[in-house]
């Protein structure tokens, strides 16, 4: 597919952020962490992402393109959670050589912060109940990285 871009502007760009639209269960979401967030997909062959999971791309003169990237990311509970297991063990795993602190409080507090940024700040309420379980499974994303985290720290 030809979208009109010149060679010159590919050459003076890194990378190109694009904005996600985000599929769960069959639902739209257009709130919580989902409503706002944007990625860098498209980039120079000479950046590196620096995380293994939540990746951050290293560049430094980024643009943003405005065609959406829709993106399914489930289509059932039971497929949810095993993609959850499977990024959280690498989030701990990273963060634990990483050296990051955890305290037994940390697995409570910050599940309970993520469910009320999503669900009450980002107003991931307005996407009904698409919006409540997108809320609960990332909280359960904190909870298991978290949870992982201090296994690790405390072997």
């Amino acid at each position: 597919m030809y979208i009109g871009i010149s060679r010159s502007f590919l050459l003076m760009t890194d990378s190109f952020r694009l904005k996600r639209s985000d599929i769960f269960l069959g639902g739209t979401l257009k709130f919580g962490e989902s409503g706002d967030s944007s990625f860098v997909r498209i980039g120079q062959k000479n950046n590196s992402w620096s995380r293994p999971v939540h990746e951050v791309w290293d560049a430094q003169n980024e643009r943003e393109l405005t065609v959406p990237l829709t993106h399914h990311t489930a289509k059932t509970v039971a497929g949810f959670v095993d993609k959850l297991n499977f990024y959280t063990t690498i989030n701990a795993q990273h963060l634990f050589e990483q050296k990051t602190p955890i305290k037994g409080w940390h697995i409570v507090a910050y599940p309970a912060g993520k469910f009320l940024q999503n669900y009450i700040v980002k107003q991931g309420y307005r996407d009904g109940v698409h919006g409540f379980l997108h809320a609960v499974f990332m909280s359960f994303h904190s909870f298991l990285t978290r949870s992982k985290l201090w296994l690790l720290t405390h072997q």
